[in-house]
């Protein structure tokens, strides 16, 4: 006997979706979960299974837009600048969390810092020879 997976409950399937990669999450992607079913792809656009995401794997065009996320790690990726940084805290109001981390085409400026400033917990450490920022603001409770 076969289990139907599309007939496990929406928010069953939120929280599973919640700890994939996020790129078998997109909806779009070939072989992604929002592709499979109309179930899986209504779980997949579930808010809680955006809350936190790692960006090793893709795009930041993806998350400037993304109300309900609150945590973010940007590890070891090319191509993700300042600007773009400042436009995913500008798309996501609820940002709690934000991790960078080798990412050369970071610039640690006045501009980006400023945008983060109601971030509780920011680490920016873009590349070697650039400026760090570490700040953990009190308040509110950890996940």
């Amino acid at each position: 006997m076969e289990a139907d997976w599309s007939a496990l409950p929406h928010d069953v399937l939120a929280a599973i979706f919640a700890r994939l990669p996020v790129d078998e999450l997109l909806l779009s992607a070939p072989g992604g979960a929002g592709a499979v079913c109309r179930s899986w792809r209504d779980a997949a656009k579930d808010p809680a299974t955006w809350r936190s995401v790692d960006m090793s794997v893709m795009p930041l065009k993806y998350y400037s837009r993304s109300p309900s996320l609150k945590s973010l790690a940007v590890t070891g990726s090319n191509g993700v600048t300042s600007q773009g940084l400042e436009a995913v805290v500008d798309g996501c109001p609820r940002l709690e969390c934000l991790v960078v981390f080798q990412c050369p085409d970071v610039l640690v400026e006045e501009a980006l810092v400023a945008k983060c400033a109601q971030i509780r917990l920011l680490c920016l450490l873009p590349s070697i020879g650039q400026p760090k920022v570490y700040r953990r603001l009190a308040g509110g409770d950890d996940d």
